[in-house]
């Protein structure tokens, strides 16, 4: 061997060659200086794995031992697909046998038996070298995990955008006929709640259930919109249920006040006022939405636009509350104020507002 590639040296490096290879490596190290320089510089880049302690540790010599392991199936496999069909097949390790050689199995042949019990077949690998093979996966596990959270966390935030694209497609629709109105909150009423827009769309043949189904969201059964006549029918418990989840994920605004009286919400293309967003959750700070992680939420402007907005508030405005604090009807037209599907915007006093 005149001239070792980096492959063999490594394997001289590890003690994986076999006594042939290891000598005719030997010789070339001897007869050649610059090869000698090389085989130094792969020990040293092998030495950290070397100098592991046996006592916390994985025993010295893992590397080495795997590449080992490694090495000699694959000659074994070689050879054995080289070998004549009329000679004896040589045991492979225990790590490269099938189930049917295992020890134990009924078809075990006595050599490989006998060679078994000599210890032939004994692992070298003890259990400190399984640990840190483990604390290897689970750091892999770290890197891992996360990426893919973050992956998920995209994926089902542009799927909350294309139901913003649905919804602003209804909204603009249903405007368009209703001479620039968007859908109205009754003051009165089984249909005075914010949730009323998810029916009126839906019956007019604008909205599908699924697009009221927030990737982003823990839902766990798919969106039920009944119909208007279905919700101006039911009384009690089924009505408060009805109210609760015909919205699906998402909110809408509650119109506002304006000389004390209640004004539903009109469409007059403003690039600032959100039509339409993710749900609120009380359970959060400034009732911001728990669909996508807490992290945020989709929200759907006037104009048609969507944005994912972080915290609570656009700008200075909160997209909950109304500028009284309150979780309500506007204080004024650009007031905007996202409800939930069973919130009444008009359940306050308005002399609040005089």
């Amino acid at each position: 061997m005149k001239n070792p590639s980096k492959e063999d040296l490594l394997g001289y490096a590890l003690g994986a060659l076999d006594a042939n290879q290891q000598l005719l490596v030997q010789q070339s190290i001897d007869q050649d200086a610059n090869i000698e320089e090389q085989l130094i510089e792969i020990k040293a880049s092998l030495a950290p794995l070397e100098l592991l302690e046996g006592g916390s540790g994985a025993r010295p010599g893992l590397a080495r031992r795997t590449c080992e392991m490694l090495a000699t199936v694959q000659k074994e496999a070689r050879r054995e697909a080289t070998a004549s069909p009329l000679s004896e097949p040589r045991a492979l390790p225990v790590e490269a046998l099938p189930v049917e050689a295992m020890p134990g199995s009924s078809v075990m042949s006595p050599s490989t038996r006998s060679e078994f019990s000599q210890g032939i077949f004994r692992s070298s690998w003890s259990l400190n070298d399984l640990l840190v093979a483990g604390a290897c996966a689970a750091v892999l596990a770290g890197l891992l995990f996360p990426a893919l959270s973050y992956t998920r966390f995209y994926s089902n935030r542009s799927g909350c955008q294309q139901n913003m694209v649905n919804l602003g497609s209804a909204f603009q629709s249903y405007s368009d006929i209703h001479d620039g109105q968007f859908v109205a909150i009754p003051t009165s009423g089984n249909c005075s709640v914010t949730g009323i827009f998810a029916p009126t769309l839906k019956d007019a043949g604008l909205l599908a259930d699924a697009s009221l189904a927030c990737p982003g969201s823990n839902r766990q059964s798919p969106v039920f919109v009944p119909s208007l006549k279905t919700i101006q029918n039911s009384q009690g418990e089924r009505l408060s249920h009805y109210h609760q989840i015909m919205g699906g994920d998402y909110g809408y605004t509650m119109g506002y006040y304006a000389d004390n009286q209640y004004v539903s919400p009109t469409n007059v293309g403003r690039s600032h006022f959100i039509l339409c967003a993710d749900k609120p959750s009380p359970m959060n700070e400034g009732f911001r939405s728990s669909n996508h992680g807490g992290n945020g939420q989709n929200c759907l402007f006037e104009d048609g636009r969507y944005e994912f907005v972080t915290g609570h508030a656009y700008g200075n405005d909160p997209i909950y509350k109304n500028d009284y604090d309150m979780v309500a009807a506007g204080a004024h037209a650009n007031d905007s104020v996202i409800g939930a599907s069973h919130n009444t915007p008009t359940h306050f006093k308005t002399s609040l507002f005089k």
